[in-house]
């Protein structure tokens, strides 16, 4: 290359390049929302005793995230901050000199444009594979506090009360349990009184009615 030859554009992160490739960002977008609806599950039916991977078959893996649309948008949130972090390295990497006034004369430019971040490339590592594990950990993390209330609030004797029939009764059982939720093949309830749960399977099941009162609270 000669002087006056212009250096190469650097090549695209994973990131962008599935931002241009259609198929790439549908593809990546229900990998994630998968993986963080099957990890939702199981932090959500911990408390209950229940190990409700053990339930699911393959196409309950593949409908997880469809559950609640907070999933969802955490997936979003995660492309939207991957975006954003290839425009800031774009950026860092064809204009370090601005960068470096950047850090010198703004309080904010260490926080957007970290010196750890320069190192990543001179040790080997990938500098997107790792913005994307970090993601991917925060990602988790919300998860598990998302989920610990909502299974606190069950646990409170708070939920969807149903009245549940089976199969073998001629009559519907007296107390109202709070479903838990569903998978293809079970029907998971909590009962309050006796603080404790029930994989039902979809077959046991003759009728589950809706839109029962609410439990008033005790004094």
């Amino acid at each position: 290359m000669t002087e006056h030859e212009p250096a190469a554009a650097p090549q695209p992160e994973w990131n962008l390049r599935a931002l241009r490739e259609p198929t790439m960002l549908l593809t990546a977008t229900y990998l994630a929302t998968s993986a963080i609806g099957l990890w939702a599950s199981y932090c959500f039916y911990r408390p209950f005793g229940i190990r409700v991977l053990d339930y699911m078959q393959p196409a309950d893996f593949l409908v997880a995230a469809l559950h609640d649309p907070m999933y969802f948008l955490v997936v979003l949130a995660g492309a939207f901050l991957s975006w954003l972090g290839s425009r800031i390295d774009a950026f860092r990497e064809t204009r370090p000199g601005r960068v470096a006034a950047i850090r010198d004369n703004t309080w904010w430019g260490l926080i957007v444009f970290p010196r750890w971040r320069d190192k990543l490339s001179d040790r080997g590592f990938t500098a997107e594979y790792v913005f994307a594990a970090m993601l991917l950990g925060i990602a988790a993390w919300l998860i598990s506090g998302y989920t610990a209330v909502q299974s606190q609030r069950v646990l409170a004797g708070n939920g969807t009360r149903i009245v549940l029939t089976y199969n073998n009764h001629d009559q519907p059982e007296a107390k109202h349990p709070i479903l838990l939720g569903t998978t293809t093949a079970w029907v998971f309830v909590y009962w309050p009184d006796e603080r404790t749960s029930e994989a039902v399977p979809q077959g046991q099941v003759a009728r589950i009615r809706y839109g029962v009162p609410a439990v008033p609270a005790r004094h």
